[in-house]
């Protein structure tokens, strides 16, 4: 459909409409990469008026799931990218009330990431981003109370009706009894990204990502 004019100008935007009314989202990367945005940028402008891409963040073969595949968050360093922070962005439906849980593993010599909720999309490399996210944890463990290489579920949920957010952290289904801080204001629709992003330590390990859901909480 024709979304406005301007100077004899026309946009013209597909959407599928039912979109809309989802109340989950999951991903295991069975589809690779289709559900994500995972890109750095090139320094350097070279025959157009954008920087190029190249590959970010990557898939691994599951270390005990043979034909599976994860994510992997790891920081190499790389001075011919415009920032070489490595991140990963994926969509879910908006949700005022809702939860995302994270199925990952902290390897013993993994560097700390972080984990943000967004209500926008930022570029997956971006370091800004967490000045905007309504919620952001760090992923060590220290920070999760973590202590082995294993699986762990990570849950995020949130109530942006409440006062304070209504924002808890979850380890393999226990409560950690400090509350995460709702920053920003949230936009009416509710939190719809999450965005993974590396620090600048380098990291040969790297923090892998099993697979995520995200889900509506409201009755």
């Amino acid at each position: 459909m024709a979304l406005g004019q301007n100077r004899g100008h026309r946009a013209l935007v597909l959407f599928d409409v039912r979109w809309l009314y989802e109340k989950e989202r999951y991903c295991d990367f069975s589809d690779s990469l289709a559900q994500w945005c995972t890109f750095n940028y090139y320094k350097g402008i070279q025959g157009h008026c954008a920087y190029n891409r190249t590959e970010g963040c990557r898939l691994k073969e599951h270390p005990g799931k043979p034909g599976r595949r994860i994510l992997n968050i790891a920081y190499t360093p790389d001075d011919t990218l415009v920032i070489d922070n490595r991140g990963a962005v994926w969509n879910f439906p908006a949700l005022r009330k809702g939860s995302v849980t994270v199925s990952l593993r902290l390897p013993e010599k993994s560097q700390e990431a972080t984990m943000l909720l967004n209500d926008r999309w930022f570029n997956p490399c971006d370091t800004v981003a967490r000045y905007f996210a309504p919620v952001a944890t760090g992923l060590s463990r220290s920070a999760l109370g973590i202590e082995d290489a294993g699986w762990h579920e990570v849950k995020i949920s949130w109530d942006l009706d409440k006062t304070d957010g209504g924002v808890a952290l979850y380890v393999d289904g226990k409560r950690k009894k400090k509350r995460l801080p709702l920053h920003c204001t949230p936009s009416q629709a509710g939190l719809s990204y999450l965005h993974f992003i590396s620090g600048n330590i380098p990291d040969e390990q790297g923090i892998d990502i099993e697979w995520v859901k995200a889900e509506s909480t409201a009755r």
